[in-house]
């Protein structure tokens, strides 16, 4: 037997032995009776190229977003916030009637 003649543990023959073996593919079919490869199996810890980009575009827009409200004057920003909040915000009447329009008017 070989691990006799090599004086080693069988266990590390066994282990060079898959050394050894022919690489497989990752695109090898697990079965040849249902569809998936290899490779499907694999599992990446790290998040999708897809969600790092959505996520570094996200804090983009809010860097963006963060600057552009600091040059509003109150007026201008209580009605951007109030349009960004899904309300049409109030009417022409209803902001002449508030203090949002006083300070402007007079």
């Amino acid at each position: 037997m070989i691990t006799k003649r090599l004086a080693v543990q069988e266990n590390n023959v066994v282990e060079m032995n898959r050394r050894l073996g022919s690489d497989v593919s990752l695109n090898t079919l697990v079965r040849a009776d249902e569809a998936g490869e290899m490779q499907d199996w694999l599992v990446d810890p790290a998040s999708s190229p897809e969600a790092v980009y959505a996520q570094e575009e996200a804090k983009q827009r809010r860097q963006a977003l963060a600057g552009a409200m600091e040059v509003l004057n109150p007026r201008e920003r209580c009605i951007f916030e109030a349009r960004l909040n899904g309300n049409a915000g109030p009417s022409v009447a209803e902001q002449a009637r508030s203090r949002i329009i006083r300070g402007a008017v007079s």
